[in-house]
C-alpha cells in the first residue's frame, strides 16, 4: 500500500525541497508497482487523505482526532474499547 503524496506541495518548503526533489518519488512508485506485478503482489495506491494512521488494522475503527498523540499501546487500548 502506497500513499499518493502531494510532492508538488512538499517541495514548497525551502528547507526540504532539494532533498525531496532528489528522491524521485515517481520512479520509486513506478518500480514498486513493477516489482509487485512481477512477484504477483497487490499494489494499492491510497489517497493522501485516507485516515490510515488513525484506522485500526484489526477492526477498522477510526480513532479520535488526538489519538495519534498517544503511544501505540494507548492507541490499541483506545481501539479495543467501544
Amino acid at each position: 500500500m502506497v500513499e499518493n503524496l502531494a510532492v508538488k506541495n512538499m517541495v514548497k518548503n525551502p528547507q526540504l525541497s532539494q532533498a525531496i526533489s532528489d528522491v524521485s518519488w515517481g520512479e520509486i512508485t513506478r518500480q514498486l508497482a513493477y516489482k509487485c506485478r512481477w512477484y504477483g503482489r497487490n499494489y494499492i495506491e491510497i489517497d493522501r487523505w485516507f485516515p490510515s494512521s488513525k484506522r485500526c488494522s484489526n477492526c477498522g475503527h477510526i480513532a479520535l482526532k488526538d489519538a495519534v498523540k498517544y503511544s501505540t499501546v494507548g492507541l490499541s487500548n483506545l481501539w479495543n474499547t467501544p
